[in-house]
C-alpha cells in the first residue's frame, strides 16, 4: 500500500513538472509519466543492485545493455512505443542506453506510422 501511495506522489510531481517544464501535449505526457512509472515498478530492484551492490555501468564494454537499463527497455519499452509511437533510437535522440549510430539511430523516419497509429 506505502508503494502506491509514494507512486500517487511520484505521478502528481512528475506530471507537474513536466508541465511546467517540457511542454508535452497532455498524451505524451502521460506516456512518458506511464514509462517513468512502469520503470519504477518493475525495474527498481534490478537497477539498485545493478548500481549500487554490483556497481554495473549502463552499457558493458561489449555494447550490450546493464541489467537495469535490459530491464526497462524489455518490459516498458514496448508500452512506451505503441504509446507514443518512436522511442529516442527512432528519433536520433541520444540516451543513456549506448547504441551502434550506424546501425541503429534512424537517418530518416517513416512518417507513415503516424497514420496507422491512427486507424
Amino acid at each position: 500500500l506505502y508503494l502506491w501511495r509514494g507512486m500517487d506522489v511520484y505521478r502528481n510531481v512528475a506530471t507537474e513538472c513536466m508541465r511546467e517544464s517540457v511542454g508535452f501535449t497532455h498524451a505524451c505526457q502521460q506516456c512518458w509519466i506511464e514509462d517513468m512509472l512502469c520503470s519504477i515498478q518493475s525495474c527498481v530492484n534490478t537497477c539498485v543492485k545493478s548500481f549500487y551492490i554490483i556497481g554495473e555501468p549502463k552499457n558493458r564494454e561489449d555494447g550490450s545493455l546493464g541489467i537495469c537499463l535490459e530491464c526497462d527497455e524489455k518490459i516498458c519499452g514496448p508500452d512506451f512505443l505503441s504509446c507514443s509511437g518512436a522511442n529516442r533510437r527512432r528519433q536520433g535522440i541520444q540516451s543513456d542506453i549506448g547504441r551502434n549510430d550506424d546501425k541503429e539511430i534512424c537517418q530518416t523516419v517513416d512518417m507513415d506510422w503516424i497514420g496507422e497509429s491512427q486507424n
